[in-house]
């Protein structure tokens, strides 16, 4: 089970491009289990592995078209959780 306390609240953006006129906040989780206890029944998980950031950063570099961003935008976030944690 999730426990609330755990969530980490991040950047709120304004998305003003139709048909997405929205706000979206990001919400990270600080989980420090075992990957088997993870379960996901949307259908959109397709895997979930441990990565170190040095391993995120040389993936999306290798592999661009497996990620849905950029290196800058990893190491803000990146930056923005250590700062959190």
């Amino acid at each position: 089970m999730l426990k609330p306390n755990n969530f980490i609240q991040g950047e709120t953006r304004k998305r003003d491009k139709f048909p997405n006129c929205e706000f979206t906040t990001a919400y990270y989780y600080n989980y420090n289990d075992g990957l088997n206890k993870l379960k996901f029944d949307d259908g959109e998980v397709q895997e979930v592995k441990w990565m170190t950031p040095e391993d995120i950063i040389k993936s999306i570099q290798d592999n661009p078209s497996n990620w849905s961003g950029e290196v800058k935008g990893f190491t803000t976030v990146l930056n923005f959780l250590k700062n959190k944690l």
